[in-house]
């Protein structure tokens, strides 16, 4: 392989992906968007990936207590067995692919406009950022409802306010985790992954002695119909969320080793921690009209004595601490992406000047949760999610068929090992089940869920009319000046003033939030325009997002031509849908 100048490769610093393609996209979104580029501090190494991807999927086995009610052990078990391969899987590959592919946060809401633009983006951020509020709002009250059942004394002394008090604790201690960062987060999450397998881990091994496999095989009685859609939905939901992590995709470190393997252990640990305390509860609980949410510590009583059961169910509590710890984490970063790419307002997107984290949406999730927990039904709350995340995971599953269609020349650390019609065949399952998922949900739900997805399509009228499917970049800009002369006047007074609004657009001397959008030209050219201007050794172009590339380094960059030029190697400096990246291809076929 032929070698590059060293300054050279210092200048293109983080862009290098391995030794035979590079790309430099310090400046704009990958996916073409104006996105703010921050300096995310790539933490996450697998063990705390693997905590942050299992408490955004499970969580523990609480939970599938009412698939067992619904149809009985057999099909609990199979349910178990065979929904995570059908549905599951192929989310975790594509999320494998995609965020290795694209590794920047904003996840499913960075695939969808890399794929379709800012109008699906925006409606599949709209769309995941609702399930992930109702869904938030879950956790807090499950957590005060284990320790409620715990202790049954409280009962008459603590009303609804004081036990949402209770949960709000959860909500506080999640929200302190997350403003320090997402490294604090993951080691939190391998402690919550400890405290809440390690009941499980003895429940197992009390049991195992008494597994019945006639008690895995029943059915519900002949005179008890089975309740399929409750089967569905619970199994489903507890096998959802591998998507969820690819937000975090900008601040994993060694994504393209680290990520798949910590989805691949999470993938198997979340079958076991389903499957094995099943085989054991019921083998001791025998009366499935019994079972419903909440009843996984009385069994472990059952199967231990007293102080099990209270173990487990403080172990519930951990658990629901867990996936609201790793869900805010998510949610906000998904929050913040939007802001970045300019579809909310652009304070969202504010990082923390010290510990570098989406602090403005951490609190604003975190006070829409201490809200919706106080009025939300729970049943309300599952359903209602479970159909808008079926939603989103359509999409991702387009965007993801449409990538390896349209773009197969994208760099893919890890590619799924199939075809684009084996992808196809792949895709076929998770989206049968997302269909079925939503077909199901009830009538309030429904239109719950419907007023969500027209709201998306109200929202992004202005945003088509006024900035063309984004907000223009100095819209929400923190200086009240700037904003009130140079966002909404430019549309609405340019009637009375028409000049001052015209060179306030077009000057971008008077326009500090210009974005200079060069055009597509080769590397080549570009080092000819520079030794052909008469001040070549200081060239810039007026707020362009390339300027501080070329400004000033005539010589590196003639290196750059001279050290990829030859017959192995080609260097483009691009401008796909408004993107200002730098890209060095197959450098060498060896």
């Amino acid at each position: 392989m032929r070698s590059a100048d060293p300054e050279v490769m210092r200048l293109l610093g983080d862009g290098v992906r391995g030794e035979s393609s590079m790309v430099i996209n310090s400046f704009h979104s990958v996916t073409g968007a104006p996105q703010e580029r921050h300096e995310l501090k790539q933490s996450l190494t697998t063990l705390p990936l693997v905590g942050l991807t299992f408490f955004a999927v499970c969580g523990a086995a609480f939970g599938i207590e009412d698939a067992i009610k619904a149809a009985g052990p057999l099909y609990c078990i199979l349910a178990i067995l065979i929904f995570p391969w059908l549905y599951s899987f192929p989310l975790a590959l594509i999320t494998m692919e995609l965020s290795t592919a694209i590794p920047e946060n904003g996840g499913y809401i960075v695939w969808a406009d890399r794929a379709f633009g800012s109008f699906f983006a925006f409606q599949n951020g709209v769309w995941k950022i609702a399930s992930n509020a109702v869904n938030l709002a879950l956790f807090p009250v499950l957590f005060s409802s284990y320790l409620h059942d715990i202790f049954p004394w409280a009962h008459e002394h603590f009303g609804h306010t004081a036990w949402w008090a209770v949960g709000m604790l959860s909500v506080f201690v999640t929200s302190l985790l997350n403003f320090h960062g997402v490294e604090d987060v993951g080691r939190a999450a391998v402690w919550f992954l400890f405290l809440v397998l390690l009941p499980f881990i003895f429940m197992f091994g009390f049991g195992l002695p008494h597994i019945s496999f006639s008690a895995m095989v029943e059915t519900l009685p002949a005179s008890t119909n089975v309740h399929w859609g409750m089967l569905f939905i619970v199994v489903l939901w507890n096998n959802s969320g591998y998507d969820n992590v690819g937000v975090c995709s900008g601040e994993i470190k060694n994504i393209s080793t680290t990520f798949p393997k910590a989805i691949v252990i999470t993938l198997f640990l979340v079958i076991a921690t389903y499957l094995l305390p099943v085989m054991v509860a019921v083998s001791y609980a025998r009366d499935w009209t019994l079972w419903s949410a909440g009843y996984l510590p009385q069994v472990a009583e059952m199967v231990g004595g007293r102080w099990l059961g209270v173990w487990m169910g403080i172990t519930g509590s951990f658990s629901a601490l867990g996936m609201l710890n790793t869900l805010l984490c998510t949610s906000s970063r998904a929050l913040g992406c939007m802001a970045d790419l300019h579809f909310f307002p652009k304070f969202l997107g504010s990082l923390h000047p010290k510990y570098n984290t989406p602090y403005i949406a951490i609190a604003c999730n975190s006070l829409f949760v201490s809200i919706a927990t106080y009025f939300l039904n729970f049943q309300a709350i599952v359903q209602v999610n479970g159909f808008m995340y079926a939603l989103t995971l359509l999409m991702e599953y387009s965007a993801f068929l449409w990538l390896r269609y349209r773009q197969p020349e994208l760099h893919r650390p890890y590619k799924v090992p199939l075809s684009t019609l084996g992808c196809c065949l792949m895709c076929i399952p998770p989206v049968a089940l997302c269909l079925t998922q939503m077909a199901l949900v009830d009538s309030l739900s429904l239109i719950i869920s419907a007023s969500t997805v027209s709201l998306a399509l109200l929202c992004y009228i202005p945003l088509y009319i006024f900035g063309g499917g984004r907000w223009p970049a100095h819209l929400f800009s923190k200086d009240i000046n700037t904003t009130m002369s140079s966002s909404f006047l430019p549309y609405a007074g340019s009637a009375f003033f028409p000049k001052h609004f015209k060179d306030s657009q077009e000057d971008p001397e008077t326009d500090p939030d210009h974005v200079y959008n060069p055009p597509s030209t080769s590397l080549s050219d570009l080092s000819t325009d520079i030794d052909s201007s008469p001040n070549h050794n200081n060239v810039s172009y007026p707020d362009s997002p390339v300027s501080s590339v070329c400004s000033g380094v005539t010589e590196p960059l003639k290196r750059v031509r001279s050290s990829f030029s030859g017959s192995n190697g080609i260097g483009v400096v691009s401008n796909e849908r408004e993107t200002s990246e730098i890209h060095l291809i197959n450098l060498d076929d060896d």
